[in-house]
């Protein structure tokens, strides 16, 4: 609480100081204090519309309060600022596919994947997007590149059944995903 206090201290001082409003916002959300947060974070990109950090804290604080078609254009303008952003790229996609915007999450995966092409998440992400829209062989085909990228994290494992599940003929190598998934999960727990 008294980073927040500091923090006003200071925009009472120098109220068009961005970099303040960002603190304050931050500090803000660490003490559970999100609609304020999000508030402050306003407050700096309008002050500063190019602030990057501001744009993605502020995007993640919406999210966060499930307000997913306000954070979409705060991801944007993260991207539009900084081109090679995956995890622009990222926030973007996970805000689409909440917002249920799947074909839009569809565009917006592909630009990851050209930017970073041995990003599990952006593979998995594009997998999920495709899933919602029926298209279960481009999603199996991206949840297998994910697996392939980072075949230790039981999360992509997951995945494989759920969308494979519809195909009988597949049956066996679902039970083989789910088991390492489960395999994976039980290790990582175990080392926690």
């Amino acid at each position: 609480m008294q980073a927040v206090e500091e923090f006003g201290k200071t925009i009472q001082l120098s109220p068009r100081d961005s970099n303040a409003h960002f603190n304050l916002a931050a500090a803000l959300a660490q003490v559970g204090k999100i609609d304020e947060s999000i508030a402050e974070y306003q407050k700096a990109t309008a002050i500063r519309p190019d602030y990057l950090l501001a744009h993605l804290y502020l995007g993640l604080a919406l999210v966060q309060k499930r307000r997913y078609t306000d954070a979409i254009p705060e991801f944007e303008k993260v991207i539009s600022l900084q081109p090679d952003s995956v995890d622009g790229y990222l926030k973007l996609s996970g805000a689409l596919y909440s917002a249920r915007s799947y074909t839009k999450c569809i565009e917006i995966s592909r630009p990851a994947l050209v930017v970073k092409p041995d990003s599990a998440a952006a593979h998995s992400d594009l997998g999920s997007c495709m899933l919602r829209k029926n298209r279960y062989r481009e999603a199996i085909a991206e949840y297998k590149k994910a697996v392939q990228i980072m075949p230790g994290d039981p999360a992509y494992h997951y995945n494989l059944p759920l969308t494979l599940r519809p195909f009988p003929a597949m049956a066996k190598e679902s039970r083989a995903e789910f088991e390492a998934a489960r395999e994976l999960s039980s290790k990582t727990s175990a080392s926690n």
